[in-house]
């Protein structure tokens, strides 16, 4: 389980010219690791620069990478200190502190996220449940990014009047306060959302900023 992203790159899954590593430390198993995840496409911020920089320099330097491009965000509850998240099966000291994954995700709001996970937690090596806890509150914040990228769809809907994109197609709204939604797959309609007036939009998209 130790190499997902190797064999993700050896099947070309992803994009390695907007990849990036976040939160490494700790000793190498070999000479080549940095050469070759560097060969991979991989950029690296090591955990020591979130000293020198802060997290919105950070989170900066992530956007600049990502682009525009489809972002699938892998977080491994082990980029934690071991004092925020002991209940992982390999930690590792001198890690991230729980603020500082916080607000590097929260950083990272206008990009486009289409999927996440948080691996690695390890209940019966927690503590007080402070790793459950930890990731709890990640998967969280996840959740708040999607959430607010849906906000900026039904913004930009509510004020250009357009059809709506979702599922990889432009659809034509019923009217302009309601959106069908379209399974790509079989071209059926699954549901219809009901929108509130332009106020109630605009309220919530800055409530969520």
């Amino acid at each position: 389980h130790g190499t997902p992203f190797r064999r993700a790159r050896e099947e070309n899954l992803f994009l390695d010219d907007a990849s990036m590593h976040v939160g490494i430390r700790g000793p190498l198993y070999s000479r080549d690791d940095i050469k070759n995840d560097e060969s991979f496409g991989f950029k690296i911020i090591h955990c020591d620069e979130f000293q020198t920089q802060g997290t919105d320099k950070i989170a900066e330097r992530i956007k600049k990478r990502v682009g525009k491009n489809p972002l699938y965000l892998s977080i491994d509850i082990d980029v934690l200190d071991p004092a925020f998240a002991p209940g992982t099966g390999t930690p590792e000291i001198a890690g991230m502190t729980s603020r500082e994954m916080v607000n590097v995700i929260r950083g990272l709001s206008g990009l486009n996220l289409v999927s996440a996970d948080v691996v690695e937690v390890s209940p019966a090596y927690d503590h007080a449940e402070v790793t459950s806890l930890a990731a709890a509150t990640i998967v969280y914040e996840l959740t708040n990014l999607f959430a607010k990228k849906w906000l900026k769809f039904i913004k930009f809907f509510m004020e250009d009047k357009k059809k709506f994109y979702i599922d990889g197609k432009w659809q034509p709204p019923k009217s302009r306060n309601e959106i069908e939604i379209i399974n790509p797959a079989t071209e059926e309609k699954t549901a219809v959302i009901t929108l509130g007036n332009k106020e109630d939009v605009d309220n919530a998209v800055m409530s969520a900023k």
